[in-house]
């Protein structure tokens, strides 16, 4: 149910409780009691601001045309966030798991607190154990986003997709589909990790290590390459039906690794980050709460490094992703995280994943 339908649901009942409080007022006149009269003006207050925000929504409605257009210029890439996934639910299942206590309450909504708790407390190898069994063993579903992005292939170019969660919901969808596609992750329990990566060539079972600067031009390649910037779950271990998490970037020294390693431009193989600042973003279920992921746009919206890569004749002069507009759909941001997407030149949108991805349907017909 979108925050648009929500709000008209209660701005109906706050209506139908303040017509009867009024029904009172008029039968008792003067004699009407004060609580009656506070009530009628808390809830007309409470109306007027129910419609002020849903005025905003109605107003603020995301162009559709527009991302469908440039999703069709292959100008764009989709980008995965929590919100998107269980993951977004991990950090308390963890905190439960963990046996996880804090004096300060928010401190059970931070994963790389929680994450970096349970290796101080136990080891890392517990710490993935418990990762891999949250996240893959709980029945998660492949959502109506997964479907979308994998439908999306046959229609427009899709030629890069991030996400920084764990799960494997994107790659099922694009498997259950039968669309073939690339899958990239960085080998972050290995010492060697910040300068190699893992590249899985289409229905591969095993990876490939490739120098960052190293893997091939993909250009000429038409399938996606699922970019798992954070890592996941071994796709072999997978079939084996024994997942095994041996790559992520999860704690909070995991995060600023991986942070630095972007800071010298050495995080990110090349092709992909060429590719990354060439188009716009479209961000799916990311808040902006946590300070990594504000680096992490940061980062993005940065100039290009400088790459070997051979580029489309229609990429030569396509501005960087300072120059362009990115969206973001995220279901009831807080006034900082808005604050904050405004800053990085990204406008945001208040609205249910599922109910954007339905908009956006009917332009795939």
């Amino acid at each position: 149910m979108s925050r648009k339908v929500d709000i008209k649901k209660l701005i109906k009942g706050c209506q139908r409780r303040l017509q009867k409080l009024k029904e009172q007022q008029a039968i008792m006149g003067l004699n009407t009691p004060p609580h009656i009269l506070t009530e009628i003006e808390d809830i007309e207050a409470e109306i007027e601001e129910l419609q002020k925000e849903l005025k905003e929504l109605e107003k603020d409605e995301p162009n559709y045309s527009i991302i469908w257009s440039e999703l069709r210029k292959g100008r764009v890439v989709p980008f995965l966030g929590s919100g998107a996934s269980f993951d977004h639910e991990l950090v308390h299942c963890l905190a439960d798991k963990i046996e996880f206590s804090s004096d300060v309450p928010c401190d059970r909504d931070d994963l790389a607190q929680v994450a970096s708790y349970c290796v101080a407390e136990e080891d890392r190898s517990i710490l993935l154990s418990c990762l891999c069994e949250e996240v893959f063993k709980r029945g998660s579903q492949v959502g109506k986003i997964h479907y979308f992005l994998a439908d999306l292939v046959d229609l427009v170019d899709v030629p890069l997709l991030i996400t920084t969660n764990y799960d494997d919901l994107i790659e099922h969808a694009f498997k259950l589909k039968s669309k073939p596609f690339h899958l990239v992750m960085h080998p972050t329990d290995s010492k060697d990790w910040p300068d190699f990566a893992l590249w899985w060539k289409s229905d591969a079972d095993k990876p490939e290590y490739y120098k960052l600067n190293e893997f091939p031009p993909w250009l000429e390649d038409t399938n996606t390459i699922i970019y798992k910037m954070h890592g996941g779950v071994d796709p072999q271990t997978k079939k084996c039906n024994n997942c095994v998490i041996t790559n992520c970037v999860i704690t909070e020294e995991d995060h600023v690794k991986f942070l630095a390693c972007m800071t010298r431009q050495s995080a990110i193989p090349v092709p992909v980050s060429f590719r990354l600042h060439r188009r716009r973003f479209l961000f799916l279920g990311y808040g902006l709460y946590d300070w990594n992921l504000r680096v992490l746009l940061k980062y993005l919206k940065a100039k290009p490094i400088s790459s070997k890569v051979e580029t489309a004749s229609n990429e030569i002069h396509m501005s960087t992703s300072e120059d362009l507009r990115s969206w973001a759909i995220q279901d009831h941001p807080s006034k900082l995280e808005k604050t904050f997407w405004g800053a990085y030149q990204v406008k945001l949108y208040d609205r249910k994943i599922d109910d954007f991805v339905d908009k956006m349907r009917t332009r795939m017909l």
